[in-house]
């Protein structure tokens, strides 16, 4: 597959991913007081992460062979669990024990709604909670059973603190507008902007002058 196709297929999964996750997002941008539990439960989450996700090389290196499926003469296994680093194992217990919590107050039913050529669809409803809460929930358990749940993220603008979907690793705002706000508020941005063209005008302008 050649880099142009290898682009291409990355950028149909983030599209896939962020439809995934866009009801959740917009349930957790209302004002529903239901959304706190959903809130709570992506913060602990991403306590966990904190907690067992390699943050080097190497425990990245670790986490690979932790992977390998194969055995001996073929066989296959299932991936171990991940493990605490190093000094977290209380910080993942806590974050554990708050997730199950939070999942451990809503009482879900399930009903058959109808089938298609014999495959049943399944809706889950909420015995404690709304629909839209439910619903929620159910897709915010899917993303966190295929690692995406820490893509769903808050904007780092203090004046929106919107929750948005983040396909790219260095995307921390909602829009761009949101971005040059927080920018243009930062003091040593703008102490380093004020730097920068202290020096070109030294460097450059001040000298056509001469």
């Amino acid at each position: 597959m050649q880099k142009s196709e290898k682009k291409q297929v990355k950028r149909g999964y983030r599209l896939r991913d962020r439809e995934l996750a866009q009801p959740l997002i917009n349930f957790l941008n209302t004002k529903d007081p239901g959304k706190q539990w959903l809130e709570k439960l992506i913060d602990a989450a991403a306590r966990y992460d904190a907690a067992v996700m390699p943050t080097t090389e190497r425990d990245w290196r670790r986490m690979a062979k932790r992977l390998d499926w194969t055995l001996p003469g073929g066989a296959r296994k299932g991936p171990s669990a991940d493990r605490p680093r190093p000094g977290m194992a209380q910080a993942r217990d806590q974050a554990l024990s708050q997730i199950n919590s939070i999942l451990g107050k809503f009482r879900l039913t399930s009903g058959l709604l109808y089938s298609v050529r014999g495959c049943w669809q399944v809706s889950w409803l909420g015995k404690n909670s709304s629909n839209a809460l439910t619903q929620s929930l159910l897709i915010l358990l899917n993303l966190a059973s295929m690692g995406l749940l820490r893509k769903v993220k808050r904007c780092e603008d203090s004046q929106c603190r919107e929750w948005f979907f983040q396909a790219l690793p260095h995307k921390k705002f909602h829009t761009p507008e949101c971005q040059e706000r927080t920018y243009e508020a930062n003091e040593e941005r703008k102490d380093a902007r004020r730097r920068w063209a202290r020096n070109y005008y030294h460097n450059h302008l001040s000298r056509k002058g001469e």
